[in-house]
Formats: structure tokens, C-alpha cells, sequence
């Protein structure tokens, strides 16, 4: 997903950085970075909260 590898490059965190802020593993936030697997509901709300970027805004980029 753009908007989160976005996140991330603004932020200069790594993957595992974002992953731990998350409380998720790496290799899944890998995933969301690179396009091949889309989080699930529940994760768009923490990844909401956790990142400050609109449920809309994550929504959107999920269902693109």
C-alpha cells in the first residue's frame, strides 16, 4: 500500500520499527508495504490509530 510505505518513508523507519509500533511481526507489515496481502479491518483501525492517518484514507488505498 502507498500510503503506508509513505508513512513509513516520512517517518525514516524501517520495517521492522513500523512493525513494532504496530505490535505486529515484520513479515506482515512486509506484505501490507509491498502490495501482496491488504490488512484486515481490525488492522486499518489500529494502523489508524497507531499512525494518525484517516480510516477513509486507508480504506480507499485497501479497496484500489
Amino acid at each position: 500500500m502507498q500510503i503506508l510505505r509513505d508513512y513509513v518513508e516520512s517517518k525514516k523507519l524501517t520495517q521492522d520499527e513500523f512493525a513494532r509500533l504496530l505490535g505486529k511481526s515484520q513479515g506482515q507489515v512486509s506484505h501490507w508495504l509491498n502490495g501482496t496481502r491488504k490488512p484486515s479491518t481490525p488492522n486499518i483501525i489500529l494502523i489508524a490509530e497507531k499512525t494518525g492517518i484517516s480510516t477513509t484514507k486507508l480504506l480507499k488505498a485497501v479497496t484500489s
